[in-house]
């Protein structure tokens, strides 16, 4: 009789070995709670599981209240890699008394990724699958299951982008010439207005994979080069040397950022505008020089931020800082059409 009853409170002890020495429901695990002081090792398992016969703990919120944590679900995989886990959660609301709820430990990411989202506080306890306690906040958000990158640290200094240097992988940008030709426009408003009203017919589109590095000044840049790569040159060539006066956009990740206008850079127009200076460098690849406006790339004493601000984005650099593409521009470049 002894050990028939040994057995049935040693089999009781599993679940909360598995659940992280949770505190047992009294109606699911009777056994336990008339055995709590038993001799031996297994007093000391007990003891740990259960306080010894006392009440059942609850988790302190860090708002000053308590919660209570209810947990299921199974592990899941990643894609590949083998399982991946964050951890239940333990957060409960920001109320008194709130309760979380967990769906047990997170469903990985791909690679192996580590899959949770952080807890935290939030208004209705803890995220599904994630983790809040000892689980790692770093998800698989990014493509492919990778974090976000310490680009500044990574690449340098042409990619501290702005005050957060956390580069999510996946920017990608396109500048795409009009077909349609404009007249000078030296206002911003203006031109915008100009090339609402014509036909969207794109000439030449170059993404950002048709270019092989790029250089700009220190943040915020008023100008920015970029080097297309052999193959884009001789793909594009013939149509950039028939490029005069034309309208632009550069997008990213399909939301255009600004407009402007190709024009030579040698041109007198007190142009206010983006202006891409096009032309061909000594390896014969061409090259595509963005100043904020007209003199930009001459022009060493203007103070004003806006026009540079307008121009450098974060979206702008993320794409070429991701694949490790961007550089410092030498301060004594010059435009290729000269």
């Amino acid at each position: 009789m002894g050990s028939t009853r040994r057995r049935r409170v040693l089999y009781s002890v599993a679940p909360f070995l598995a659940s992280g020495f949770a505190t047992p429901d009294p109606l699911e695990f009777p056994l336990v709670k008339s055995s709590v002081c038993l001799p031996g090792p297994l007093l000391v398992v007990l003891v740990l599981a259960n306080g010894c016969g006392g009440k059942d703990a609850s988790n302190a919120h860090p708002s000053g209240g308590t919660g209570t944590t209810t947990s299921g679900g199974s592990q899941g995989t990643g894609d590949t890699g083998g399982p991946t886990t964050g951890g239940p959660s333990s957060s409960g609301t920001s109320s008194s008394t709130g309760t979380s709820s967990s769906g047990g430990t997170s469903s990985g990411g791909s690679s192996g990724g580590s899959g949770g989202t952080a807890g935290g506080d939030t208004s209705s306890g803890g995220t599904a699958g994630g983790a809040s306690m000892g689980g790692s906040s770093a998800g698989s958000s990014g493509v492919g299951g990778e974090s976000c990158i310490d680009a500044c640290e990574l690449y340098g200094s042409a990619c501290c982008i702005g005050s957060e240097p956390c580069l999510e992988p996946g920017d990608s940008c396109v500048i795409d010439i009009l077909s349609a030709s404009v007249g000078v426009i030296y206002e911003y408003d203006d031109l915008e207005q100009e090339i609402a009203e014509l036909p969207q017919d794109i000439l030449v589109s170059i993404a950002d994979t048709d270019i092989e590095f790029a250089a700009a000044d220190p943040s915020p840049a008023k100008r920015f080069e970029f080097q297309l790569t052999a193959e884009a040159s001789e793909l594009h060539g013939a149509l950039l040397d028939g490029v005069g006066v034309q309208p632009f956009w550069l997008s990213c990740n399909g939301q255009r950022l600004f407009a402007g206008v190709t024009y030579l850079s040698y041109g007198a127009a007190a142009i206010e505008t983006p202006v891409l200076h096009l032309g061909r460098n000594d390896e014969d690849r061409w090259v595509l020089a963005l100043g904020a406006w007209q003199a930009a790339w001459f022009d060493t004493t203007s103070s004003d931020p806006a026009p540079a601000e307008r121009i450098d984005r974060p979206e702008l650099r993320a794409a070429f800082c991701q694949r490790g593409a961007m550089r410092e521009l030498d301060p004594e470049a010059l435009p290729p059409d000269l």
